[in-house]
């Protein structure tokens, strides 16, 4: 015991000995190391939506697992954001051997304009890039809604990539508040 208060007391003298700077980034230091190493510091991180921690995703909603070849079938990439959002930008990567889209909708996006909202059946691609003024959205929002018909028989990927998926926060920054990015797979069977 007398070991660790002549190692306290070597420490409180140091401190005391350092410029007025040096305690304020020490102290900053501490905190943040605090913060960090206390428990329940997830509960606290999603409490402040502000500095980026809140839950915000994308997914595709209710995909299907089994298609027929000729079926048309729906696919929705839906947002959801605890914390405000002012834009979202994805493109989606689909096998065009194996399906097309026949259309693509919007109507129920939080999004007020569109600097990208396409697809490509040659490609595979559909892209979509949108937003809305300040004070932006947060909730549940469905981004796109997909119309497409499967062509021919085999295993469907439904892609994203992070390098081309972002979820914008409305704080002036353009902070990407996405950390995953969502895909899923189904199959395209002959259906007799």
């Amino acid at each position: 015991m007398p070991a660790r208060k002549t190692i306290l007391q070597q420490l409180a003298r140091r401190y005391q000995r350092l410029r007025h700077r040096q305690k304020l980034a020490l102290g900053f230091i501490l905190l943040v190391l605090v913060f960090l190493l206390a428990p329940g510091v997830k509960r606290l991180a999603n409490a402040i939506p502000f500095i980026g921690l809140g839950k915000t995703t994308l997914e595709f909603v209710n995909p299907p697992q089994q298609i027929g070849v000729g079926d048309p079938f729906t696919v929705e990439l839906s947002m959801h954001s605890d914390s405000a959002v002012n834009a979202v930008g994805s493109v989606i990567y689909f096998n065009p051997r194996l399906v097309r889209v026949e259309a693509m909708s919007t109507e129920q996006s939080f999004c007020s304009f569109y600097a990208d909202n396409a697809f490509d059946n040659i490609k595979g691609e559909i892209r979509i890039s949108c937003g809305t003024p300040s004070p932006g959205f947060s909730g549940d929002s469905t981004i796109v809604q997909l119309q497409m018909r499967a062509k021919s028989v085999g295993t469907l990927e439904v892609t994203t990539k992070k390098s081309d998926s972002q979820v914008f926060a409305n704080d002036g920054k353009g902070t990407n508040l996405l950390r995953q990015v969502p895909s899923f797979t189904t199959t395209i069977k002959q259906l007799l």
